[in-house]
């Protein structure tokens, strides 16, 4: 059944078949959750609202560049946990199972297996393109004024890109490290100008992909990368290795200063059992949503503020080869790598001129062709879920990071009540559980997501048939 034969046209009643799964958001989360409820045998009618016009990429795979790669191999991005090597063979890299391959291929196979899903049961699966504005327990209202309802309905927004503290000039120099297209545009007239110097805003993974973004298109000229810490991410390791967290491993404490220190003991286990520092850290992401729920919120506030730039370098690590070109380029004299902060920024007509601070104390104002913001996904609230807050339907974290979710992603409402409709999936949940945005989190929560799903239809179909 061709993609197209899937979007419906949604009446302004917003009528739907009884147990329905309305999903708001069609990037890689959603479409996760999508594909394993097609996977399940139930009368479950799953509905995903999307305004974008290709599911399951979002903003990570929404991407046109073969340069822009995966920052985890093949092998650990399977969208089945029952098949580890599914996305190795749609890729055809079986021979090579721990390339970091192109986002848009990851995006290709990740709509192309729910098309597939959807193709063996068409009746299941409607796609409904628009923006949800609100939400409410049984209906999603659209930016269009039509409503869609669902007996369950989940939050599966993914990024948003923050914009930094600093007010912005509404200029088209100052450009989001996402708009690959403006990124290249931006290099490609840098190279006709006398001085195409560029700041990078954020020294994360976003600023890795501009910075192969630029060379490609051929930019020559200086690159400022400024961050709060000046911390590139950390290599991927060259070997694999199965290091797990022996069972008989010291407890980890409750305080974020102790758990510090154990999690320095874990990587210094990892290296006893002759894995690389890389592998203590992976040994742990299935323990982080526990970790992290055993925290104080003055403890998980601190350790946004203090640890997490640390933390992310570490836990976000990039591709040996791509880390070696951004060497390459601070080797030539064309990049240099600052940590500090923008304090302003003023359009002038032959560039931008930027107020920094910098590490201890300095300020000075620099002139630049262009501003690329590659600092990743904004803190505040978006405005759906800031609307469902106020309507006492979701609750607030305490530690000021998001929403508060329960098991299986549930809301909590305002009154500290697990919401018995809304559900959340994948960026939504991480103030309660933190290690929720990867691909094998995702699918793991989708899972089991679509499991309890699963079980309660099949249980209230039994006790309406009985």
């Amino acid at each position: 059944m061709p993609h197209a034969s899937l979007v419906s046209q949604v009446s302004s009643t917003g009528e739907s078949a009884p147990e329905s799964i309305a999903i708001v958001g069609g990037g890689f989360a959603g479409a996760a959750l999508a594909y394993h409820l097609l996977q399940l045998q139930s009368p479950l009618r799953i509905r995903i609202i999307e305004r974008a016009a290709q599911l399951g990429r979002g903003l990570a795979y929404a991407v046109e560049s073969p340069v822009l790669r995966l920052n985890v191999p093949a092998t650990r991005m399977s969208l089945d946990p029952e098949r580890p090597d599914d996305f190795v063979q749609f890729a055809g890299c079986e021979a090579t199972p721990r390339a970091f391959l192109p986002r848009r291929e990851y995006g290709a196979y990740v709509e192309a297996r729910l098309m597939q899903a959807a193709r063996a049961q068409p009746e299941r699966l409607q796609v409904i393109r628009g923006e949800a504005v609100a939400i409410e327990p049984g209906r999603i209202r659209l930016a269009d004024g039509r409503c869609v309802s669902g007996d369950r309905i989940v939050v599966a927004t993914g990024l948003a890109a923050s914009s930094g503290a600093c007010s912005w000039p509404d200029d088209e120099r100052v450009l989001d490290a996402w708009d690959e297209g403006a990124c290249e545009r931006a290099a490609r007239a840098s190279r006709a100008s006398k001085d195409g110097r560029m700041l990078l805003l954020g020294a994360g993974l976003s600023a890795i992909d501009v910075l192969s973004l630029l060379e490609s298109a051929g930019h020559r000229a200086e690159v400022v990368v400024l961050s709060r810490h000046g911390l590139l991410p950390r290599p991927h390791s060259a070997q694999c290795s199965p290091f797990q967290l022996p069972s008989d491993f010291k407890p980890a404490p409750h305080q974020l200063r102790e758990l510090v220190r154990w999690v320095r003991a874990v990587v210094r286990e990892a290296a006893r059992n002759g894995a690389d520092w890389q592998h203590g850290i992976d040994a742990l992401r299935p323990h982080i949503p526990r970790l992290w729920q055993q925290l104080s919120a003055r403890d998980r506030t601190r350790f946004e503020r203090l640890v997490r730039p640390y933390w992310d370098v570490l836990r976000h690590r990039a591709p040996i080869n791509a880390l070696a070109a951004v060497e390459a380029r601070r080797a030539r004299g064309k990049l240099v790598v600052r940590a500090g902060r923008v304090l302003q920024c003023h359009a002038r007509e032959d560039g931008l001129d930027v107020s920094l601070r910098l590490r201890g104390g300095e300020r000075t104002v620099e002139r630049f062709s262009h501003v690329v913001r590659c600092l990743g996904p904004a803190r505040s609230l978006e405005p759906l879920l800031a609307a469902l807050v106020h309507a006492r339907l979701a609750q607030r974290d305490p530690a000021g990071l998001g929403i508060v979710t329960l098991e299986h992603g549930r809301l909590s409402d305002g009154a500290g009540q697990p919401s018995r409709q809304l559900f959340a999936l994948g960026l939504p949940c991480r103030a309660s559980r933190w290690e929720t945005t990867s691909v094998p989190e995702i699918v793991r929560d989708a899972v089991a997501l679509a499991q309890l799903f699963t079980r309660e239809a099949l249980a209230a179909n039994r006790l309406t048939t009985a």
